[in-house]
């Protein structure tokens, strides 16, 4: 499994979003035959606040998976990837005993409420001012 940056991507994030990271790639690898993913970024995220799960290392964006760069058309390949992929946190999380706080991709957007236990579908990432990709953040 192969694993690149961004320029400045490549800083610290906490010890349980790596282990949270390296589980996803790893499952990711296994059910879905991703080989490579890269990150566009972690706690260098351009719109970083101090409340920002980015600022504090629990999350993470992948902007490529297998050399192609996640889009927002729904008929592309790599969409049914990124619905996988989704998928694909949900075993990581019952693996580890984690819960993830958001997945936002352009075909693909959840954000799970502790009080509730429930998700909602946002808005998708088109209000998002930057490029279409894949975040991923723990509570």
């Amino acid at each position: 499994m192969a694993v690149t940056f961004d320029p400045g991507a490549n800083l610290l994030v906490t010890p349980r979003l790596e282990a949270y990271f390296n589980a996803l790639m790893k499952n990711a690898h296994s059910q879905l035959g991703v080989n490579s993913v890269n990150i566009s970024s972690t706690t260098n995220h351009p719109t970083n606040k101090d409340h920002s799960r980015h600022t504090l290392g629990l999350a993470f964006d992948i902007n490529y998976i297998n050399g192609t760069h996640v889009t927002s058309n729904e008929s592309s390949i790599i969409s049914g990837i990124e619905l996988d992929f989704f998928y694909e946190v949900l075993n990581t999380d019952q693996q580890l005993g984690e819960q993830y706080l958001e997945f936002y991709s352009p075909v693909n957007a959840q954000r799970w409420y502790e009080d509730t236990g429930n998700t909602y579908e946002p808005t998708q990432q088109a209000n998002h001012n930057n490029p279409p990709h894949i975040h991923i953040s723990l509570q």
